[in-house]
């Protein structure tokens, strides 16, 4: 399991926790905040990326947020 400390440029840390694959029990992969809307999300891009080296394959994964830490699996 890979395990990677977020860096928090911004304020407030409310609602950063993302404790459960697909953001839920339900899997409903819904979150609350507003940061990302219709009108900024064309400017999207990617922050980060990280090959675990583990082989070939195309598993993707939804990572959890559980105290600032990044985790999921490889």
């Amino acid at each position: 399991m890979l395990v990677v400390p977020l860096l928090h440029s911004q304020g407030s840390r409310q609602n950063a926790d993302w404790p459960a694959y697909g953001g839920s029990t339900g899997s409903t992969r819904y979150s609350s905040l507003k940061q990302i809307n219709r009108a900024n999300v064309s400017q999207l891009q990617v922050a980060w990326s990280y090959d675990a080296g583990d082989g070939a394959g195309t598993l993707e994964t939804n990572p959890i947020v559980v105290d600032g830490a990044l985790r999921t699996s490889t």
